[in-house]
């Protein structure tokens, strides 16, 4: 075997092994997007996938793949939009492979390990996000009085959706 054909097959197993916890990681957050809508009961008009990474385009429904980025982390970032009229909370949910283990995270927060074949783990992980979301607005009653965006491991916005409110507050 040459040392070309070396090369062309250490790049082309890398390449493979990267598609694969891709695929993993995107059928993942898939998951537990899915699950977390049905575990919270969300209304499907009142949730939907957008990019963290980038403007949201206008008038455009984003499917998984046009709302999930890798980020420089090592984390897959899944920006998850709810629309509690008025207002919109940017959630983002983060998912990826450490040790042969899943890890998963909300926004910013800090990481832990998810066994995805267990409700109880998926479960805990969407209390967990719905408790920071009931315990922000109990922490900010002004808020909705004000336009301003804030970051706190999710995004939360009052008024026209635009930017992803963690690029804002990462720019504010």
């Amino acid at each position: 075997m040459s040392k070309y054909t070396e090369v062309v097959d250490a790049v082309h197993a890398s390449q493979t092994k990267w598609s694969d916890f891709r695929d993993r990681c995107w059928w993942n957050l898939s998951t537990l997007y899915r699950e977390f809508v049905t575990y919270c009961e969300i209304p499907r008009d009142a949730i939907k996938l957008t990019p963290t990474d980038k403007e949201p385009e206008e008038n455009t429904t984003y499917a998984l793949s046009g709302a999930v980025h890798f980020g420089e982390d090592g984390y897959w970032h899944l920006g998850i939009l709810i629309i509690l009229a008025p207002q919109r909370i940017l959630i983002e949910f983060c998912l990826t492979e450490k040790d042969g283990k899943l890890h998963v995270r909300a926004g910013s927060g800090k990481g832990r390990p998810i066994d995805m074949t267990r409700a109880a783990d998926r479960d805990a992980f969407y209390d967990e996000v719905v408790d920071d979301i009931k315990r922000y607005f109990a922490d900010e009653p002004d808020f909705h009085e004000s336009q301003a965006t804030k970051r706190i491991g999710f995004g939360v916005e009052n008024g026209e959706e635009s930017a992803p409110a963690q690029a804002r507050a990462a720019t504010a």
